[in-house]
């Protein structure tokens, strides 16, 4: 049955920001045409939306201790090492366009479920919640409702659960994933970027001097933080990478790092004495016959810079 939820819609359903896409399999490449829509891997799930909606499941998937089919098969994808591909295959659509190729795209590829394709869809299309927005009363009962659900839990399970979420949190694809979609949802949406900008701006202004101190000082030590890590992180990533090495190479590797450290102090030297510097610095060696110390002491520059100035060799690296 084909169920279109419409109810508590805010926004114009004619609106031509709607699109198509599919999630595709990178482990299984092929040439898959259905009613002239053509993939280069498998398609595993159909959907519509509009902003980053595509991008969700994936993100979802990692956050997420839901075990559904379309998510377990997101997870050994990503597991494999390999990226979900996601298609948009039609844009530019209004819903209720978007909602009738959604249903067809659906049906000419077959479900898993009813053992006719396979697409992990649960459902034949159409029943998405796109433009849903609840109100006051709506929200304080999904919160109530969720309040209730963890409280039931034991402390252990709230550890672990917290320990899921600060994991997957961590995970640099879901880093990477919020931060795409959150660009996405920018450029697609002006006014998102300025009702965040608004959000931001009041609880900046609600903040007393303390609390602004507090606030800055702790975003500060946040950045400190992730500095250090990702230091670490490439430390760790080096010193892995030298102990795989052999003698020979490590050999050729002190080389190299000897010979950049050279040229960059060489690079500086130059930075030191400027081109206007060093000819004031040649005429009066040329006119007074100077020694390397009497015009390091006239010119306020080291004795060894000096030294290769006159001996015409400042510029050779």
């Amino acid at each position: 049955m084909n169920i279109v939820c419409r109810a508590m819609k805010t926004r114009n359903p004619s609106e031509k920001v709607f699109y198509v896409y599919a999630l595709l399999d990178p482990r299984k490449p092929g040439d898959f045409k259905y009613q002239g829509i053509s993939f280069g891997y498998e398609p595993f799930y159909i959907g519509k939306g509009k902003s980053g909606r595509s991008a969700f499941h994936v993100s979802y998937a990692l956050r997420s201790a839901d075990r559904s089919h379309k998510l377990n098969k997101i997870r050994k994808i990503i597991d494999s090492g390999m990226e979900v591909y996601v298609v948009r295959f039609a844009e530019g659509l209004v819903e209720d366009d978007a909602i009738a190729l959604e249903i067809s795209t659906i049906a000419a590829i077959g479900r898993e479920c009813l053992g006719a394709g396979p697409l992990t869809n649960l459902t034949e299309g159409g029943d998405g919640i796109s433009g849903m927005r609840f109100t006051d009363g709506q929200r304080e009962t999904l919160s109530l409702s969720q309040k209730r659900r963890f409280s039931s839990r034991t402390d252990e399970q709230k550890r672990e659960w917290s320990e899921i979420c600060k994991e997957v949190s961590a995970r640099d694809s879901v880093k990477k994933l919020r931060s795409e979609n959150t660009k996405r949802a920018f450029e697609e949406n002006p006014d998102l970027r300025i009702s965040a900008s608004n959000r931001v701006k009041k609880m900046w202004n609600g903040l007393d001097a303390a609390a602004r101190k507090n606030f800055v000082e702790s975003r500060a030590q946040i950045a400190r933080d992730r500095s250090k890590a990702e230091k670490l992180r490439i430390a760790e990533k080096k010193r892995a990478t030298h102990a795989g090495k052999s003698a020979q190479e490590k050999a050729e590797s002190a080389l190299r790092r000897a010979e950049g450290q050279r040229v960059r102090a060489e690079r500086e030297r130059r930075k030191r004495v400027s081109p206007e510097l060093m000819e004031k610095i040649l005429r009066y060696s040329e006119t007074a016959n100077a020694s390397a110390s009497v015009v390091a002491r006239e010119f306020s520059i080291s004795r060894d810079d000096a030294r290769k100035i006159l001996a015409n060799e400042f510029y050779k690296i």
